[in-house]
C-alpha cells in the first residue's frame, strides 16, 4: 500500500502491543464447525483423520514460529503459547494474530487432501484471539 492514493489508511491503525516480559496465548478457534463436520461427513465424536490434520497445521506453525513454545489442541480449537521473551512483529497484537490464524488456515488447506483425499472441502473459517497467560505465586504465610 505504500506510495499509492490508499496510504491514508495506514494512520487509522493501532498498534496494540502486548506487554513485555510476559507469556502470551493465541487461541484459533473453529466456527460453525458442527456444520463444518456434518457438511464434511467427519466421524463423531473425534475424526482421527481431521485431528492429524489439525495437528499438523499446528506443526506447521510451531516450525515457522519460532518463539512458541507449546501449542495445545482440543476438540476444534487450537492455543499457542509464546515466550516470554518473544519480540516477534514488535509484540504487535493484530499482526501477530492475523499472522498465526493465516498461517494455520493455510496449512489446514494445503495438507487437507492428505489426510482427507475423497473429501472436497468448502471453506473453513477461524476466529481468534489472544490472551495473556497470567502466572500468580502464592506467598506462603509467615508461621508466628
Amino acid at each position: 500500500m505504500a506510495n499509492t492514493r490508499f496510504q491514508y489508511v495506514k494512520k487509522f491503525e493501532t498498534h496494540d502491543t502486548i506487554l513485555l516480559n510476559c507469556y502470551f496465548v493465541v487461541r484459533i478457534d473453529g466456527r460453525g464447525f458442527t456444520e463444518f463436520c456434518d457438511l464434511h461427513g467427519f466421524e463423531k465424536p473425534n475424526d482421527l483423520r481431521a485431528l492429524k490434520l489439525m495437528n499438523r497445521a499446528a506443526k506447521e506453525v510451531m516450525n515457522s514460529f519460532t518463539d512458541i513454545t507449546m501449542a495445545y489442541g482440543e476438540s476444534d480449537e487450537y492455543s499457542f503459547g509464546f515466550c516470554r521473551s518473544s519480540h516477534l512483529y514488535n509484540r504487535r497484537k493484530e499482526k501477530i494474530l492475523s499472522s498465526v490464524v493465516s498461517y494455520f488456515s493455510s496449512a489446514y488447506v494445503y495438507y487437507w487432501t492428505k489426510y482427507l483425499s475423497l473429501i472436497h472441502i468448502s471453506e473453513p473459517t477461524r476466529q481468534a484471539e489472544i490472551s495473556y497467560a497470567v502466572f500468580c505465586l502464592k506467598k506462603k504465610k509467615k508461621k508466628k
